[in-house]
């Protein structure tokens, strides 16, 4: 009976396995997000609730904790580089906002899959369901730290760019690229389990060499082009464009952000595919 039963196993893992072609994978795994839609919203409130619990403030924490950090910081790197406070203030959120969004989701992102085990293995969920809920996690305090951004503005005095309704568009291909990135970093931290201090140290160095906290004009010319394949200044530059400059970006500067997060997104779901009957096991 054992000889009977084992090819029988062996057929029906491989016909929905390792040799269906990543079409019929992916089409797989959309249709089980689709069954599975309504855990994420689920998972993302869960998770807001554990994070400000017994807090008397709660959800305000998200609005106080950018302008606390970004009056110190506009502070001191304002006398630092001699700029107007005032001024300065907007440059440094605008791009610390969308950075600390990026580096708190690819860091917490690398255990998403990992951390999920107890699920995985009791339940037929997709596995991708747990990337998506630390993105979307981090995207609602993002969103609500650009609302922190409004405030600013306001306080400051400073005039209301019309460039800043396009705001939602540019946070689009950052939420996309931090998305793709946060998926290839939760399948690797599954095989390699040092991803995430491999990322956290990477992140840490990746922070000084973008113009978060300084202009491009502070650095020496010579290095300036090299700026241009950091792929998070790409990112901040649409956000920076229609907030600090008050202009719309280019088409170049467009097709350059949303092509970045089409080839983030894609290798991660190249990976994620590729892997993805496989992981269960190795957890």
């Amino acid at each position: 009976m054992f000889h009977m039963a084992q090819p029988v196993m062996t057929d029906v893992y491989l016909s929905h396995g390792f040799r269906d072609p990543l079409s019929v994978r992916a089409s797989r795994e959309l249709n089980s997000l689709w069954r599975y839609k309504d855990c994420v919203p689920t998972f993302v409130i869960n998770n807001l609730r554990r994070r400000y619990q017994r807090s008397v403030l709660g959800f305000f924490w998200s609005l106080l904790n950018p302008l606390l950090m970004m009056t110190i910081m506009t502070v001191v790197f304002s006398v630092f580089f001699n700029k107007e406070p005032r001024d300065f203030a907007l440059y440094v959120f605008s791009g610390l906002l969308p950075w600390s969004f990026m580096s708190a989701t690819m860091t917490s992102g690398c255990g998403s899959i990992v951390e999920a085990e107890s699920y995985l293995k009791k339940l037929p969920v997709p596995k991708l369901i747990f990337p998506l809920v630390h993105v979307a996690t981090e995207a609602t305090n993002f969103v609500l730290s650009l609302l922190a951004l409004a405030i600013l503005g306001a306080a400051l005095g400073l005039p209301f760019q019309l460039s800043s309704l396009l705001l939602p568009l540019a946070v689009v291909p950052i939420v996309a690229f931090t998305l793709g990135i946060t998926m290839l970093l939760a399948v690797s931290t599954v095989y390699f389990r040092d991803i995430a201090h491999i990322v956290a140290v990477s992140l840490g160095g990746i922070f000084y060499l973008t113009p978060i906290l300084y202009p491009v004009s502070a650095v020496p010319e010579r290095f300036r082009e090299w700026y241009q394949f950091n792929p998070f200044f790409q990112q901040f530059n649409l956000l920076r464009a229609l907030v600090c400059d008050g202009r719309l970006p280019s088409v170049q500067e467009w097709s350059i952000a949303i092509a970045l997060s089409v080839v983030a997104l894609s290798v991660g779901t190249f990976v994620y595919l590729w892997r993805e009957r496989d992981i269960v096991y190795r957890l």
